[in-house]
């Protein structure tokens, strides 16, 4: 079990987030490609998994993002893109605003679990922000 996560409920699904700055094509398969076969794997496990990539300065066109939804979706895997925050400016173009967006989003939903790699400091606020019970 992951620390601060929370036992998988007998006969139930646990809400899991994966976080990923990037998204990485078949081609191109490396240690970024991680978060996604990541929540590949909990899916296969039943649980209801959501990838969140938190896109930055290189926000991805529609086209994009509607081929990687097909892609996860059918590994029954939700892709969200995290390209705004309604609490901060439009941009999400450095490492503080991505990280607090990332803060923001996690606020509003309720999920089990939450994986999101430490490079990058893309987890800082929420981290912050667990550690001192305001999360």
């Amino acid at each position: 079990m992951t620390a601060g996560s929370k036992p998988k409920p007998e006969g139930g699904r646990r809400r899991i987030c994966v976080v990923t700055p990037a998204i990485r094509r078949d081609a191109d398969k490396d240690d970024a490609s991680a978060p996604g076969e990541l929540a590949r794997l909990f899916a296969e496990n039943g649980d209801d998994v959501t990838l969140l990539w938190v896109a930055g300065r290189d926000v991805p066109s529609t086209d994009e993002v509607a081929a990687r939804r097909a892609e996860f979706g059918a590994a029954s895997v939700k892709l969200e893109v995290l390209d705004r925050s309604d609490q901060l400016l439009p941009s999400l173009a450095t490492p503080e605003s991505r990280s607090a967006a990332l803060l923001h989003y996690l606020e509003r939903c309720s999920y089990d679990l939450v994986y999101a790699p430490l490079e990058g400091g893309l987890p800082y606020f929420t981290l912050l922000a667990a550690e001192t019970d305001a999360f």
